[in-house]
C-alpha cells in the first residue's frame, strides 16, 4: 500500500471569529476534494477533526492510504480557544515557589511577603477578579458554529 502524508496548510495566520469558520470551511472543502463524504459534515465534526490534529483515510478499497496532518489549523483553533474564555497564562498555569517573588499580569511582590498560600493581597485581587487579559475576546467557538450551522 501506498502512503502519502499531506499536510493542511491555513490560508492564514490570524485568527477571529469569522476567520475560524472561514477556516473551518477551508479545511472541511479540502478533505471534500479527497473524499466526498465530507461534503455533508457540519462544520462541528470538522471542529472535532482539526482538534484531533489528523485525519486518515485507508480501507478496503483504497489504492493510497492517506493521513491529513491538521496540526496547523489546529493550532489555530487552539489559539481561538485561548482568547475566547479565561485567556491568562499565567492565571492558568503558575504555581508560585516559595522563593520566589510573587508574579501576577506584571505585578510581583517579594517572596518574603507572600502568604503561605504563595499568594499576596495585592496578587490575590487579580487572582480573584482577573485582569484585562482574562477578558474573552472572542465568543467560545461552540456558541459561533451553533449560530452559524443553525441559520
Amino acid at each position: 500500500m501506498l502512503k502519502n502524508p499531506i499536510i493542511y496548510e491555513p490560508p492564514f495566520s490570524e485568527i477571529n471569529e469569522k476567520r475560524i469558520l472561514e477556516l473551518l470551511r477551508d479545511v472541511k472543502e479540502d478533505l471534500r476534494q479527497i473524499n466526498f463524504k465530507f461534503s455533508d459534515m457540519g462544520l462541528s465534526k470538522i471542529l472535532s477533526l482539526v482538534d484531533s490534529g489528523q485525519v486518515d483515510f485507508s480501507g478496503e478499497n483504497v489504492t493510497w492510504e492517506y493521513r491529513v496532518d491538521l496540526s496547523k489549523a489546529q493550532c489555530l483553533v487552539e489559539e481561538y480557544r485561548r482568547f475566547s474564555g479565561e485567556s491568562c497564562e499565567h492565571f492558568r498555569f503558575h504555581q508560585t515557589l516559595p522563593d520566589e517573588r510573587a508574579r501576577y499580569c506584571g505585578r510581583d511582590e517579594a517572596a518574603d511577603v507572600v502568604s503561605s498560600g504563595g499568594d499576596s493581597l495585592k496578587i490575590a485581587t487579580y487572582l480573584s477578579e482577573g485582569c484585562d487579559d482574562r477578558k474573552p475576546r472572542f465568543r467560545p467557538i461552540e456558541t459561533v458554529l451553533a449560530e452559524t450551522e443553525s441559520s
